[in-house]
């Protein structure tokens, strides 16, 4: 039987031809790119090569801009860190349907005295479009503003955040 999955909200399935080729790289051994020896350095030639392909798929200027992480939990916490470090005084921003891997973070850093606006939701499932307006209008604008794109835990069916509407 055919399986339909319909939660691409939650969690995308990898693409077959991705697949394909981390099985391929897989398949040639154990390839550790901090390691100074032969497959060490064949396998930092990977990693960079793929590095600069997504970079040039993105349009980044330099490479670096690209960061591999294990998963989202990680990616998160890596940004929301990151840009409160680089930004001490500034303040910080959330939706209230963020997931805990920035949830988490976010009430760490209020914890520790930093300025954090959590945004709710209106009835609708949305953002409540003032305090997202305050936040975009206020100065010094925060920091980071974090806002998921796609909710499908509202209870009110898929909800599609209109981000650029409500950033213009």
């Amino acid at each position: 039987m055919d399986r339909i999955y319909l939660d691409h909200a939650a969690t995308t399935p990898l693409d077959r031809s991705v697949g394909e080729r981390m099985a391929e790289i897989q398949r040639e051994g154990p390839l550790n790119p901090s390691s100074p020896h032969h497959e060490g350095r064949r396998a930092r030639k990977l990693l960079n090569s793929a590095r600069e392909e997504i970079a040039q798929a993105l349009a980044l200027r330099d490479p670096r801009q690209v960061i591999f992480t294990r998963g989202g939990t990680e990616a998160n916490n890596l940004v929301i860190w990151g840009r409160a470090q680089e930004h001490p005084e500034a303040g910080l921003a959330f939706s209230s349907l963020e997931h805990s891997s920035v949830r988490g973070p976010m009430e760490a850093l209020a914890a520790q005295g930093r300025a954090v606006c959590e945004i709710p939701v209106a009835q609708d499932g949305t953002l409540d479009r003032a305090v997202w307006r305050s936040l975009l209008d206020s100065a010094p604008a925060p920091a980071m503003i974090s806002v998921q794109a796609v909710n499908s835990e509202t209870g009110l069916g898929l909800v599609l955040l209109p981000l650029l509407e409500a950033a213009a």
